[in-house]
């Protein structure tokens, strides 16, 4: 069976955290029960893991290790309170174990707890200051609280303590991303491409920091290597058609998108870019199509309908047009585009009143730009 991302993942908590190896388990119960267990662990057979290590629990409930490989096969099946709680009779049990205290860092991580991750990696790191994943997942936590800074100095210091590590590279790189130093980013995703040269997730980001710097073609090489190591990542492929969408390969783009929606049908943003590509290309009915379904799919978003209503205006047919401009303006009051190309429309329409009003609200948030006015709406982006 092929290893999932979070099965990969989690099996560094299972390595650390599982104080006692399991090569050196007693031959028989309980060390066959879990042998067999870090060998579910590792499969990614979460549910069967845990059956496995709840008879090793009933069979020596005092045993913290048990409990903490327990806990990462609760994190596994996604239990993060019930990981939580075993993570916690681990440390009652052994109150000095980091590993432990790390590991409920990460199921508070996961489950959205992150001052209180950072209380027990902060535990962790008092107990061994050289458990390099507990500064990761600890930078992880101030990541997602906005704290880029704080989280670049946790990975930092996690890859100094393990420079052969490509998880906090990645981690750090992404930070630099969200600073917009996409260079220092490329730098650290292309560390951990080296260290990690089976990680999919590190080509796709590096290849989204190439697009962000106007390197499509470094981009399209990154999300074609992304795909060659998971044929079904949906996103990397929704990323390339947006790159090939940039360089004016149309047919390309429209491939990479179709392939998107096939492998994530319930993605509406795939299928309102396919309807951008389609409209650039001429087939304004495949494009109407396309921006229907990412309405249906996500009717809260206003960008297809505005990108619809341009279709509409292109085919002559003001009322749609307008009609849908008016949805994208409710959806988004301050979309200067949709006010805009409703302007246009109520002009073919004869309502002048309208039109100079929608004009003059355009104006004041800023579009059309000063170049000049546009002939249409043409918005199909």
């Amino acid at each position: 069976m092929a290893r999932s991302p979070r099965a990969s993942a989690l099996q560094r908590v299972l390595v650390v955290v599982a104080c006692v190896p399991v090569v050196g388990a007693a031959p028989g119960p309980p060390g066959e029960t879990l042998r067999e267990a870090d060998a579910l662990f590792r499969d990614g057979e979460f549910t069967r893991a845990t059956e496995a290590l709840t008879e090793a629990v009933r069979a020596d409930p005092t045993d913290a290790g048990t409990h903490s490989r327990r806990a990462a096969a609760y994190l596994g099946k996604g239990e993060y309170a019930k990981a939580i709680a075993e993570y916690t009779e681990a440390i009652r049990l052994r109150p000095a174990d980091a590993g432990a205290y790390w590991g409920r860092g990460c199921a508070r991580n996961y489950n959205g707890e992150y001052d209180n991750a950072i209380e027990d990696c902060n535990e962790a790191i008092r107990l061994n200051p050289k458990l390099a994943p507990a500064y990761c997942s600890r930078g992880f936590a101030h990541d997602r609280k906005g704290d880029c800074d704080m989280a670049i100095a946790d990975f930092t210091e996690a890859i100094r303590l393990d420079p052969k590590d490509a998880y906090p590279r990645r981690y750090r790189a992404r930070e630099f991303h969200k600073k917009h130093q996409y260079q220092t980013a490329i730098g650290d995703y292309s560390d951990a491409i080296r260290l990690g040269p089976g990680s999919a997730n590190a080509r796709y980001d590096r290849g989204v920091a190439y697009h962000n710097m106007g390197n499509p073609d470094e981009a399209i090489a990154d999300y074609t290597g992304a795909i060659r190591l998971n044929p079904r990542y949906a996103q990397a492929y929704f990323a390339r058609g947006v790159a090939y969408a940039g360089k004016g390969e149309l047919g390309v783009a429209i491939a990479d998108y179709s392939e998107a929606i096939r492998l994530n049908p319930k993605d509406e943003n795939s299928y309102c870019n396919r309807g951008v590509a389609y409209a650039r290309g001429g087939e304004l009915g495949r494009a109407i199509a396309d921006y229907g379904e990412a309405i249906r799919l996500g009717p809260s978003g206003a960008a297809a309908y505005n990108n619809r209503a341009a279709a509409y205006w292109d085919l002559r047919e003001y009322g749609k047009a307008v009609a849908d401009y008016s949805e994208a303006i409710r959806l988004s009051p301050e979309c200067a585009e949709a006010y805009y190309g409703r302007a246009l429309a109520y002009q073919k329409q004869g309502e002048s009143v309208k039109a100079a009003d929608d004009l003059a609200r355009a104006k004041k948030l800023g579009y059309p730009p000063p170049s000049g006015l546009p002939a249409g709406p043409g918005k199909h982006d």
